[in-house]
């Protein structure tokens, strides 16, 4: 039902309402639900997702209102000017627009479906990929709107007048009434047709406007790298299979090897990127060496550009020179020697030759005696080391019962190579989620605890529950003894590999549909990714320059209010990112809740970096989740990362812990059983009157909000 007190506001008059828009920002929703709005001024209203579900809006007078988002689904409008109106993005399913004035409304992207419009005036509107499936349209006045890529299949337009009006792309079918003789052009014939074959490689092609999120966590590792940790820093990129990991990773490596500028406009560290596919390397034991050779090549190829000093020329020889000497050392030594004894075997064998009779004199008998016991107790050594590095699991834990620190001079090796190429090293690990547990474990545990250095940053992008698994199946006689229900064992070793850990942005309803309706028309499915890094940049720079480095969220908000195209978002992103007043804010916000953050000084790092993250992801995703509420989220799926998972999947349970009381207990799921009793959790879900977690939020920001 309607908020009282929402509605009392909106009475009183558009100048007041906007007023208290403005005052109150973190409010994003207002609810106006089923709200009796009857021939109401409400012109130049910001009523931007607002949730007017049901409203009563006939003959209303919503001219140049802001109504971006808003939740209009079978609202009745019938009468009403809405002239000039922002509706983009709007969700009005079923509503009643019965001879409404939409001349040159923006209802881009807004969803239409079973829509009554009939005599609406429509002209000069802008419809651009709106679905409009089974909207009833008879004898509107549609002249000059555009309707590229709309969605008609099913729509009635008998009796519209279309002159002038754009239907490139548009999308129809048999039961599209009132066209016949609107005739598409022959490839968009073709189209409705046939489906074109997609490819499943991943791509830099940014195909779901992720590109600003990748070039947000690259800009945030520059940070990190710049304050110099001793150990450098590990980062989790966490998704499902198919959710696009890779081809971030690919974004990701672009910007990173490119002559970018960070957001202080000083230069940016220029990485060299190590590419490692965990699961092409799999059969290979042990797991850390692969590795390895993957730093050593990408350090030399960058010291061999064709641009390359005479210093990074001298550096590049090095490497190449302990390189080989590692190699003589533990691969081609054997060989040597055998190669040395064959020689002075046929040399001995010779000289027997020579002498009368064959005898063989007694100083080459004892030559041949102290050969063999050499060459026996040399094997012996030599191969135990060798098949070690090189060989089986068995052979490995051989050597290392006789070694006190096996990986000592392996991780010598490491650390001599990444100090003689003198760059920053990041590794992407890729596809770790399809390998066995013993070497998903075998794997990090030997970055973790030998392969780290302050010029080294890891990546790793896999699904956190099969690394959560396959640390818990390792040490399965751990898991009762450490942990809890909230925070797993599994946990507890993501929580100590990774400083930062960040899902990917969802899709949400409105990108999903768009790139589904373009996969099927086979349409291009991105912009030239040239033009659009040097529109963002552009765009960035302006920032700056009204800004500093100082830009606040309000004023970030203020300014997607006037430009929202997606460079515009993406810019604001990412000063956002960068911007010391934000970090300040973010630091102030999330003060609030000491009382609920854990006495654990990793734990709160790795909190401040998920918040940040999190939060470009909302505004990416166009969320408007109020930053209070994200904080909670981030707060619980720090500290109960078990919980927030089930929440992911069934957010509706978040309602059922923040209840003081469960009368009816016996009915609870069981999963959520543990968790109903705990005054902490519902501490940080908190309650409405402290922007507490509500299901909707939880949709909100686990699932992309872009509907």
């Amino acid at each position: 039902m309607v908020d009282e007190e929402h509605l009392a506001l909106i009475r009183e008059g558009v100048d007041a309402w906007n007023a208290w828009r403005r005052e109150n920002p973190d409010i994003r929703e207002a609810n106006l639900r089923e709200a009796n709005l009857r021939e109401a001024d409400l012109r130049e209203a910001d009523l931007r997702g607002a949730n007017l579900s049901g409203a009563d809006l006939r003959g209303a007078d919503l001219l140049k209102a802001n109504l971006r988002e808003a939740n209009l689904l079978k609202a009745n409008l019938s009468g009403a000017n809405l002239s000039g109106a922002d509706l983009r993005g709007a969700d009005l399913r079923g509503a009643d627009l019965l001879k409404a004035n939409l001349l040159k409304a923006d209802l881009s992207e807004a969803d239409l479906l079973g829509a009554d419009l009939r005599g609406a005036d429509l002209s000069g509107a802008n419809l651009l990929k709106a679905n409009l499936l089974k909207a009833d349209l008879s004898e509107a006045d549609i002249r000059g709107a555009n309707l590229r890529e709309a969605d008609l299949r099913g729509a009635n337009l008998l009796g519209a007048n279309l002159d002038e009006a754009v239907l490139s792309g548009t999308v129809l079918d048999k039961e599209s009434s009132g066209l016949e003789s609107v005739e598409p052009r022959p490839d968009e014939s073709r189209r409705l047709e046939s489906v074109e074959p997609q490819s499943d490689e991943p791509t830099t092609n940014d195909q779901l406007g992720r590109r600003p999120f990748a070039q947000a966590l690259v800009e945030r590792m520059d940070k990190l790298y710049e304050k110099g940790g001793q150990d450098g820093f590990a980062a989790h990129l966490h998704a499902p299979w198919g959710a696009g990991k890779t081809s971030i990773l690919l974004m990701m490596r672009d910007l990173m090897i490119s002559d970018r500028r960070s957001a202080d406009s000083k230069s940016a560290p220029r990485w060299i990127v190590v590419q490692f596919n965990a699961w092409q390397h799999e059969r290979r034991n042990p797991p850390w060496w692969p590795l390895i050779e993957a730093v050593k090549t990408e350090c030399l190829r960058r010291l061999s550009d064709k641009n390359t000093s005479w210093l990074q020329t001298y550096q590049a020889a090095w490497i190449r020179a302990r390189w080989f000497r590692w190699k003589i050392k533990t691969d081609a030594l054997p060989y040597v020697v055998a190669i040395i004894v064959g020689l002075t075997c046929l040399w001995l064998l010779w000289s027997v030759w020579g002498t009368p009779g064959g005898a063989v004199p007694a100083f080459f008998d004892w030559v041949l005696k102290l050969l063999t016991a050499g060459i026996a107790a040399y094997a012996a050594f030599s191969g135990a080391s060798r098949i070690a590095v090189f060989g089986s699991a068995a052979s490995a834990k051989f050597y290392e019962d006789l070694s006190q620190d096996p990986l000592e001079r392996v991780t010598k090796l490491f650390k001599d190579i990444v100090d003689w190429t003198n760059m920053p090293v990041c590794v992407f690990i890729d596809d770790l989620d399809r390998c066995q547990a013993d070497y998903v474990v075998d794997l990090l545990g030997g970055i973790q605890t030998s392969f780290r250095h302050k010029n080294v940053a890891y990546v790793v992008a896999a699904d956190r529950s099969w690394i959560k698994a396959s640390f818990e199946t390792r040490y399965d006689s751990f898991s009762k003894a450490v942990g809890n229900v909230g925070q797993p064992l599994g946990y507890l070793f993501l929580e100590k590999m990774f400083q930062v850990s960040t899902p990917i942005p969802g899709m949400g309803d409105r990108i999903r549909k768009t790139y589904w309706n373009e996969l099927l028309k086979g349409a291009a499915l991105s912009q030239e990714t040239e033009q659009f890094d040097q529109t963002v940049e552009a765009k960035r720079q302006s920032l700056r320059r009204e800004h500093g480095e100082h830009l606040t969220r309000d004023e970030a908000e203020a300014i997607l209010k006037k430009n929202d195209t997606v460079e515009d978002r993406a810019a604001v992103v990412l000063e956002l990112n960068a911007s010391r007043a934000m970090e300040k804010e973010a630091e102030h916000l999330l003060a609030q809740f000491t009382t609920i953050v854990p006495d654990n000084p990793r734990v709160m790092k790795r909190m401040v970096n998920a918040f940040a993250m999190r939060q470009a992801i909302g505004i990416l995703e166009r969320s408007i989740t109020p930053p209070e509420v994200l904080a909670r989220w981030t707060i619980l799926e720090q500290r109960f990362p078990a919980l927030a998972d089930l929440l992911i999947e069934h957010p509706e349970w978040t309602q059922t812990l923040a209840d003081e009381t469960q009368e009816d207990r016996e009915n609870l799921p069981p999963p959520l059983v543990p968790f109903v009793d705990s005054e902490v959790i519902r501490d940080i879900i908190g309650n409405e009157k402290n922007h507490g977690l509500a299901v909707a939020h939880v949709q909100a920001i686990t699932r992309g909000s872009a509907s």
